[in-house]
């Protein structure tokens, strides 16, 4: 379910198709899927604070790397909009 709202958020996000624009992207999905989730499961369950940190940055550098890897599997959407963007301006 996380990584269909990744791509659609990607989708939505993607203007140029640059790497450094995708990683932005995966870098802010980290953050917010991060504190969510990380906090939500330190607040349930009984694990060291330590723990939670070092899960959280495994998520953002993992979702990094997702957005890394994306924007070579999904170029289509990122040239499409470009164009669009052109003949538009």
């Amino acid at each position: 379910m996380r990584l269909r709202r990744f791509l659609v958020g990607y989708r939505r996000f993607a203007r140029s198709g640059s790497v450094r624009e995708a990683a932005g992207y995966g870098l802010f999905f980290a953050l917010v899927a991060g504190v969510l989730v990380d906090l939500n499961q330190y607040v349930l369950f009984p694990i060291p604070g330590r723990l939670t940190c070092l899960w959280f940055l495994g998520g953002v550098v993992e979702f990094t790397l997702y957005g890394v890897i994306l924007r070579w599997v999904e170029p289509l959407v990122t040239r499409e909009r470009s164009s669009i963007g052109r003949q538009l301006a």
